[in-house]
């Protein structure tokens, strides 16, 4: 499917913006996300929206990755803002499978203003200590640029935990690539 990466971009950034919630710097340090931990692997910036935590370098235009700490049955994957409520965003319902949980993460971001994702490789996945799934993203946005994304998650105790890794496919996606699987070997459960 394909995904308007600005559009995104636009949704988050204008959510982060209406609470003036500014950038912090993400150390080499092991960082606790609440129901899990990442060793950093580089130095990031850091901004919060309404329940996750999303980490950059260039911009979430050029690539992010966002971290869900535990989404809670009838919660979105992040809150929505900016008169949205003609396109209410979908909920995570406890139980999903895999399958659900992936369709959850794709709905969320094509009602986020992206369109036509195409997802592959859904498989088992170890998140630290618990069985979860991981999938990969394609996408082209609006202008034309495509993107690529990855996404490890798992349902914990009714609660859904995710990294979702997207960034624009040429030089971005690669570059941040290797430091973001990294992280992934690196994450762990309580």
């Amino acid at each position: 499917m394909i995904m308007n990466m600005r559009g995104l971009a636009m949704v988050v950034t204008l959510a982060t913006l209406s609470g003036c919630a500014p950038y912090n710097l993400v150390t080499l340090e092991r960082r606790d996300l609440g129901g899990f931990s990442v060793e950093p692997q580089i130095e990031w910036s850091s901004l919060e929206n309404g329940g996750i935590e999303i980490w950059t370098v260039h911009g979430t235009g050029l690539e992010a990755v966002y971290f869900a700490d535990g989404i809670a049955d009838g919660e979105p994957f992040f809150e929505q803002r900016f008169g949205e409520s003609d396109k209410p965003l979908p909920r995570f319902r406890d139980p999903m499978n895999a399958n659900e949980a992936m369709e959850f993460v794709v709905d969320t971001l094509a009602k986020s203003g992206a369109g036509e994702i195409r997802t592959s490789a859904l498989r088992p996945a170890e998140f630290g200590a618990h069985a979860g799934f991981r999938f990969d993203l394609d996408y082209r946005d609006a202008g034309g640029l495509e993107g690529r994304g990855l996404a490890l998650g798992a349902v914990i105790d009714g609660r859904l935990y995710l990294l979702l890794y997207l960034a624009a496919a040429e030089h971005y996606f690669a570059a941040y690539g290797g430091p973001v699987e990294r992280m992934i070997d690196s994450l762990e459960t309580p």
